[in-house]
């Protein structure tokens, strides 16, 4: 009985598994979050806005649409191994970037890569975070420059 229970936590937990990474921006709240938003504007195709706001507290959804994966690209979001080897892969990743305010002009920022959704009869057996997509967030959050943003 515990094996079973056990084997089943473990598999339950494989399918919950959501990456995630946080860092601290020393901004004002709010530039943060417009900040955030255009960044999402940047990256994202106009779709509905999912996102959350409370007093020192904001959650937004990031949609990656259709973004190419294949033996070559090396600029991914992602890091993605297959089933069968592939070398022409379309996937829509959904990344949570959540904002805390910690104190005045301290605003932590923690991303997680939500779900990972390939397209046509694409099998995905590992899915993480190249990292990208963090570190571009990060310095657009403290730069906002005109940042070269893959595929626009």
């Amino acid at each position: 009985m515990k094996i079973i229970f056990f084997t089943t936590a473990i598999f339950i937990s494989s399918f919950c598994y959501a990456q995630k990474t946080s860092f601290t921006i020393n901004k004002k709240f709010g530039v943060v979050i417009d900040r955030l938003d255009d960044f999402q504007r940047l990256v994202s195709v106009a779709d509905l806005v999912d996102n959350t706001n409370e007093v020192g507290k904001y959650d937004l959804d990031i949609k990656i649409y259709n973004e190419k994966y294949g033996a070559n690209i090396s600029d991914n979001y992602l890091k993605v191994d297959y089933i069968k080897p592939t070398t022409n892969a379309i996937i829509t990743s959904v990344w949570e970037v959540k904002l805390e305010e910690i104190a005045e002009k301290k605003i932590k920022v923690s991303v997680a890569l939500l779900k990972v959704t390939p397209s046509g009869n694409t099998k995905i057996i590992k899915k993480v975070s190249s990292g990208k997509f963090e570190n571009k967030l990060k310095y657009f959050l403290n730069n906002h420059t005109d940042l070269k943003i893959k595929g626009n």
